[in-house]
């Protein structure tokens, strides 16, 4: 067999980020990171990485485990909609519609994405339209989730963006996958962010999410020698980094700033896809801040203001051994994971990118009520694909 290209520091690897977009954050006395915002990374993340480019990814198996842990959760919940027609769905930090294809394999009546960076929106609506035989209306709109300023359904109600549906666009399914974390900056964003999930999702409806598992990543900070000595957990793949000031925060309730649940950071770095390797300071590694989600915060404010009744909470290693058992699932896993990993992935590494898939969980949400007995439809074929930028009418 032919040898596989050393992929070790691919050019994808390696960036240069402007002095202005970084900062060097101390977190302690002798230790200092290095800081980006998230949209410096996904700005540069939409070069043109092709199918075979991601293919020779040093993390791969953590690429395909999660594109399986989605395919899963997707189907899961498609098929616990009371109704067997087609679903209509919200899509929210949707990024390059990496998850398109599986909306399409499930034939959705409709299909709305949401997400802040234009050029990333661009590569879905690319995406799309690169199927065939596309039969249902989308809508690409580039906004914040967490902006309160202007919400998703008073969005949708704009006449001048949407003036020829004549259909008030709902949602059987709302999802965000690996990005709701991000929402956990302040209180606004995340009031902002769940009304979006909860305004136009039908009664029976359900949000689902893949986000950091906090108790886990706090678990391993208390019970590893480099997290209580380093407040780091780290391996060759990733690395999360607290500040001193930050973790008071979570550990010590006497703290200052300690028992809010908004704005819990740390540092994220995910080798080939989250923060990678700045070009002009010898590799050193790039973090990206994230928040903690705290999950009994989230479930207490999303039942008793957001009509979200959590149903479902599960570490991904829970879910991944819960649902392999489902023949269709194994079968999924086989195709999807276990068949397409390249020879260069050795043992330690898919056991060093398994301890990373044990760092998220899934979460899925129910509107109350009943689901409403309709026919399911879309909003019209006017158009196939629409596009709107909110800052352009804002």
């Amino acid at each position: 067999m032919e040898s596989l290209p050393d992929y070790s520091l691919k050019p994808k690897d390696v960036i240069t980020i402007d002095d202005s977009d970084l900062t060097t954050v101390p977190l302690s006395t002798d230790v200092s990171i290095l800081v980006a915002r998230q949209d410096v990374f996904y700005d540069d993340d939409i070069g043109e990485e092709g199918k075979e480019s991601r293919e020779f990814s040093e993390i791969i198996f953590l690429r395909k485990f999660n594109n399986w842990i989605k395919t899963v959760l997707i189907n899961k919940y498609c098929d616990s909609l009371s109704f067997k027609n087609m679903p209509s769905v919200l899509d929210l930090c949707a990024g390059k519609g990496g998850d398109l294809p599986k909306w399409i394999f499930r034939g959705v009546s409709h299909y709305v994405a949401m997400e802040y960076q234009d050029s990333l929106i661009q590569k879905g609506m690319q995406r799309l339209k690169q199927q065939r035989n596309i039969k249902f209306p989308s809508i690409f709109i580039v906004h914040d989730a967490g902006d309160p300023n202007t919400l998703v359904d008073k969005v949708l109600d704009n006449r001048d963006l949407f003036r020829n549906i004549k259909k008030k666009i709902v949602f059987d399914i709302v999802s965000c996958q690996f990005s709701m974390h991000y929402l956990y900056e302040s209180e606004t964003k995340l009031r902002a962010f769940l009304h979006n999930v909860s305004c136009r999702l039908e009664p029976g409806g359900f949000y689902i999410a893949t986000t950091v598992d906090a108790e886990k990543v706090v678990s391993l900070m208390r019970t590893t020698e480099s997290g209580r000595r380093e407040l780091c957990i780290s391996n060759r793949f990733y690395s999360i980094r607290f500040g001193q000031e930050e973790y008071s925060k979570i550990v010590d309730p006497s703290a200052p700033g300690s028992g809010s649940p908004y704005g819990l950071k740390f540092y994220f770095y995910l080798k080939d896809a989250v923060g990678r390797h700045r070009q002009s300071d010898e590799g050193r590694p790039v973090y990206v801040p994230e928040y903690l989600v705290p999950i009994d915060h989230l479930e207490q404010i999303a039942s008793e203001e957001f009509e979200l009744e959590l149903v479902e909470k599960k570490n991904l290693l829970e879910f991944y051994q819960e649902n392999l058992e489902l023949g269709k699932n194994q079968h999924l896993f086989d195709r999807m994971v276990a068949s397409s990993l390249h020879d260069n992935l050795t043992d330690q590494d898919i056991q060093e990118q398994w301890e990373i898939c044990g760092l998220y969980l899934v979460l899925a949400f129910r509107k109350r009520g009943k689901a409403p007995f309709r026919q399911r439809d879309n909003f019209g074929n006017f158009d196939l694909i629409r596009y709107a930028n909110v800052k352009d009418w804002r």
